[in-house]
């Protein structure tokens, strides 16, 4: 049975206990686990800080799946050690409110935003902007 990142920040597993395989090439993965009760403090502690360094040695790009900024502080303490952050945004769900929300947070701790992700996207056929933006993606992919 695999381990989480949690048993890996307390030292009680080692890397190759938590790095899980996908189905896709070259994709690997930690899962959370259970939620521990001090979850902040695991993230924003040095044994992260140092797990970090550890797998940059291995790997091009390390994506950190946190919680929304809105919601907890955890994801708002954790841009001090990355490189950058992709905001998430749900078509139907995440407001204009939410994400200015986000930003205003995320530029309150100096994070460096990179992107928007909008999942949830519903595509109908034979929308204008649809067969628009297909053509424009097939002509520069």
């Amino acid at each position: 049975m695999y381990q989480c990142w949690r048993e890996l920040l307390i030292g009680l597993a080692k890397e190759k206990d938590v790095i899980q395989n996908t189905i896709y090439h070259n994709l690997q993965v930690i899962t959370m686990g259970k939620t521990p009760p001090n979850p902040a403090e695991l993230l924003t502690g040095s044994q992260m800080e140092e797990l970090l360094k550890v797998l940059e040695k291995n790997y091009d790009f390390i994506i950190i799946d946190s919680p929304p900024v809105n919601v907890v502080s955890d994801a708002l303490s954790l841009t001090k050690l990355v490189d950058g952050v992709i905001i998430v945004a749900r078509e139907n769900i995440t407001s204009h409110p939410n994400i200015a929300g986000a930003i205003s947070r995320l530029e309150f701790v100096d994070a460096k935003i990179i992107g928007f992700v909008f999942n949830g996207v519903s595509i109908k056929k034979g929308n204008k902007s649809k067969s628009q933006y297909y053509y424009y993606n097939q002509r520069n992919d």
